[in-house]
């Protein structure tokens, strides 16, 4: 106990050193803990993030692209390209409803409205994704069928499209002949009894809600946030498609990555609408827990000819963005400059122990001349360097909390982007669709126990081995020797 009312009598008598030693420590704790919150932050943002992309790591999407052949002969393929014959016949076979016939649109001055679908991906028949779900290490299969809808409505012209300017001169909205409006989206049909596979999932639903069960959820569709804003469509209102109105019963936000549509439907609903009963062109995969998800996708690569595999864990390698930097920023550079902030602490406490010791060579050589042997002066400074650093380690830790609440209070928003893909715009093979999509997260900085108490314990243990390196040095003087010094 009396070294203990020994060491605060001392410290308070030197409490000018004592505090700015105490605050040199501090400093160092507080860095370690604000660095180490906004670490944690910056990996609950980026999880929060990722979370429409399911759960890195355990999931697939198979689609099964165009095949390109760079020993094919253009001319005798036509103008789908180097494609083989075989992908040629079944790509025009599915995209032969683009042809718009003039003559069957109706009478001089009829509306009309024609809707087309195609897709830059070949379909399938459905009953591949039972191949696929006998893969091993595949839990649950979700098919999917993405197209691109073409819709041109107008008014037939007065004495029929041969007549004069019917059919070019400045032309309408979207680019087609003059009195024509082209509008596309991109239509998806989701299997509802895999919601949690699907394109679109009950997590990504932010107004509304999701696709019923049953025969109601087949009148109903699900818009995205970036079509519904813009064309003024609202949740309860309709959405019109092949002359049949489907109620629009929520909103979703994009995925980052992977695929997007503008209207997601029930599956069946739009094979029916497309003419493509039974087909679909994409499969969304979940893999057993534990299993090699990359050695799954090879097997399903295997097993389905022509199939592209891509992982989830692939796609959230594609994210980029102001949180991705600053994610990369502290992980390569926040935490060396913590830990050198936390040692230039420890070596400041060192240089002021030391100091302070030094000027007390002649009281510690009283105490030697009294009796005191060499480990109670060293246990005694050892005292007062536990004081300093507990002292430090406590304020490091307020200091750091504060920091954290600036943080908090500040709002951080930072961005993550990537590549979104959908079907094709326009006349096939002009490839897909890809566009940015953008997700906004405020950065909050929660306290890591575990690091702050490496802090601490770094601290305290700084300033205990400084202390006990100054006084090891004043033990081993005589008392005599230790006299002569002028403090």
């Amino acid at each position: 106990m009396f070294t203990w009312i020994y060491a605060l009598s001392e410290l308070g008598r030197r409490r000018g050193r004592a505090i700015a030693t105490a605050l040199g420590l501090a400093v160092g704790v507080a860095l370690v803990a604000a660095v180490g919150a906004l670490s944690t932050g910056l990996s609950d943002a980026q999880d929060e993030v990722l979370a429409p992309l399911e759960d890195i790591g355990t999931d697939i999407t198979v689609t099964r692209p165009l095949r390109l052949d760079e020993n094919a002969d253009p001319v005798a393929l036509g103008p789908n390209g180097n494609l083989t014959p075989e992908e040629q016949a079944r790509f025009q076979e599915e995209n032969e409803q683009l042809g718009l016939s003039f003559d069957e649109l109706g009478a001089p001055g009829e509306e009309f409205a024609v809707d087309s679908f195609t897709t830059t991906d070949l379909s399938f028949a459905s009953e591949e994704a039972d191949a696929v779900a006998g893969v091993d290490g595949v839990a649950v299969v979700a098919p999917s069928l993405t197209l691109e809808l073409i819709q041109v409505s107008g008014t037939v012209p007065e004495g029929g499209f041969g007549a004069p300017g019917a059919a070019g001169g400045g032309g309408g909205p979207g680019g087609g002949p003059a009195g024509f409006i082209f509008e596309t989206q991109t239509v998806a049909g989701v299997d509802r009894s895999s919601s949690d596979l699907a394109l679109v999932t009950p997590e990504q639903i932010v107004e509304g809600e999701y696709l019923a069960e049953g025969e109601a959820g087949a009148r109903q569709v699900v818009l995205s946030e970036s079509y519904a804003g813009p064309e003024g469509i609202a949740v309860g209102e309709t959405y019109e498609l092949d002359g049949t109105d489907y109620e629009v019963v929520g909103l979703a936000e994009a995925p980052l990555g992977g695929e997007s549509a503008d209207v997601y439907m029930d599956l069946g609903v739009l094979q029916a609408a497309s003419d493509r009963r039974g087909r679909v062109n994409g499969l969304r995969v979940q893999a057993e827990g534990g299993a090699d998800v990359a050695a799954v996708g090879e097997r399903i690569e295997s097993t389905f000819a022509g199939s592209r595999v891509t992982t989830a864990e692939e796609l959230a390698g594609q994210v980029q963005g102001s949180l991705t930097d600053a994610r990369d920023l502290v992980d390569s550079l926040g935490t060396v400059l913590a830990i050198v902030a936390l040692v230039a602490a420890v070596v400041l406490a060192s240089i002021l122990m030391l100091g302070a010791v030094a000027r007390r060579t002649r009281e510690l050589g009283t105490l030697k001349a009294f009796g005191w042997p060499g480990r109670l002066v060293v246990r005694q400074i050892a005292a007062e360097s536990t004081l300093i650093g507990a002292a430090g380690a406590i304020a490091g830790v307020t200091l750091g909390f504060v920091a954290t609440l600036i943080i908090d209070a500040v709002g951080i928003t930072l961005e993550a982007t990537a590549e979104t893909t959908g079907a094709a715009i326009g006349p096939p093979g002009t490839g897909e669709q890809t566009a940015a999509a953008t997700s906004e997260v405020t950065v909050s900085a929660p306290l890591d126990p575990a690091l702050i108490g490496l802090a601490v314990v770094l601290a305290i243990t700084g300033a205990l081995i400084a202390g006990a390196v100054a006084a090891g040095r004043i033990a081993r003087l005589r008392p005599a020797a230790a006299l002569r010094n002028v403090e």
